[in-house]
């Protein structure tokens, strides 16, 4: 069938693609949410989130980061730690982040003698939930830690608390080292660009060499805790999943240490390159445009289903949804701009058959009730 004017050509193409959506809207919305059978359509998008995939099976980098020295505590005891501290002042960083978790003290000479380390150091950021004694000494500074996770259980996001802005724990300490405000606000998808062996890391015991303490001069030094030694894969309370992990057993992922988490997010703040995404008006926007498209090709050149054309559609298909892949990610290893490709890729899917429905539907009112839809065989 072909249409007789433009007019009703895209009317036909509009009224379509309005089909097309309104299923999508329906499994995405209703199905997946109401029926156990569908859940796993939500499971599949979650799994083929573009971060996800691109960091835990594509991405690999081999630069070392120049501003963020690491320190694993280990298993030391807080006279252990506050020798290390007095270690790292000597070589004069730029700000320590203490990102260490130390419980209830006892007031007794180990813990002022921690205190006391810790009132001589330089500028010195600590998480809120570290000690609140800390907040008293004139060099430290308290921040929030919100990390969010995603549907699979990964750190994905920081939150930057609007009603606190700048407050938190690594924007203290971007500020810091940048030495300008570096405040900002609403919930970011952290760009996992290193692991710890993309940074100078060491243990405990590497301080005692002041060839290895010399390293530290006017950096960002974190400290906390990483297992007993780097590389440690540990189940303990400041570790997470993220997208830079990979699966070791089936349903079982190595772990990132909380002082990487944060060394990322410092580096995003520093480098403005948190993952960007479309909105979701402009995802929509999009969507509707591909399936409009696709449905204007179909409509305007094949009414009638005939085998080769069939065939061709599916190739046709398939081709898009390479495509589609393909760009979205040249644009998130180029830009961190993160595309919803799972919707466009299901939209150049979906266009055909559900075209080819609204082709059945017309035929159906037009034989059963006469209704004229301007339609004439081709």
């Amino acid at each position: 069938m072909v249409f007789p004017s433009n007019k009703i050509w895209f009317t036909h193409a509009a009224l379509s693609t309005l089909l097309t959506c309104l299923v999508l809207v329906f499994s995405s919305k209703i199905l997946t949410v109401n029926s156990s059978l569908l859940n796993g359509l939500t499971q599949l998008k979650t799994k083929t989130d573009i971060s996800n995939m691109y960091f835990s099976g594509f991405y690999e980098n081999y630069s070392l980061n120049q501003d963020i020295v690491l320190v694993n505590i280990g298993g030391a005891d807080r006279g252990r730690i506050s020798d290390a501290l007095l270690s790292i002042k000597s070589a004069d960083p730029k700000v320590i982040g203490l990102d260490v978790s130390f419980g209830i003290f006892n007031g007794d000479k180990i813990d002022s003698n921690l205190i006391s380390a810790l009132s001589t150091l330089p500028l010195t950021i600590v998480p809120e939930t570290t000690h609140p004694n800390f907040g008293s000494l004139a060099n430290v500074k308290m921040g929030s830690t919100q990390l969010i996770q995603d549907e699979t259980g990964r750190i994905k996001y920081v939150e930057f608390s609007p009603e606190e802005p700048g407050n938190h724990f690594c924007q203290h300490i971007a500020a810091a080292y940048a030495n300008k405000n570096v405040s900002t606000s609403c919930t970011k998808e952290i760009n996992f660009q290193s692991d710890y062996k993309n940074y100078k890391y060491f243990e405990l015991e590497h301080l005692e060499d002041p060839e290895n303490t010399d390293l530290f001069k006017n950096k960002i030094v974190l400290v906390g805790y990483a297992g007993n030694k780097w590389g440690d894969n540990f189940c303990g309370e400041d570790q997470f999943v993220t997208p830079i992990d990979k699966e070791v057993n089936p349903g079982m992922f190595s772990r990132t240490p909380g002082v990487v988490v944060h060394a990322n997010i410092i580096q995003n703040i520093l480098d403005k390159n948190f993952i960007k995404e479309f909105p979701n008006w402009l995802n929509g926007v999009i969507v509707f445009l591909l399936i409009f498209g696709f449905n204007l090709f179909y409509l305007k050149r094949y009414v009638s289903v005939n085998v080769p054309f069939y065939f061709f559609c599916r190739i046709m298909q398939i081709i898009t949804v390479g495509v589609i892949a393909y760009m979205a990610f040249i644009c998130f290893d180029v830009f961190r701009l993160k595309l919803e490709f799972n919707r466009w890729m299901v939209a150049s899917a979906l266009s055909f058959d559900a075209c080819m429905f609204y082709i059945l539907c017309t035929y159906y009112l037009s034989k059963k009730y006469g209704y004229d839809f301007k339609m004439t065989s081709k």
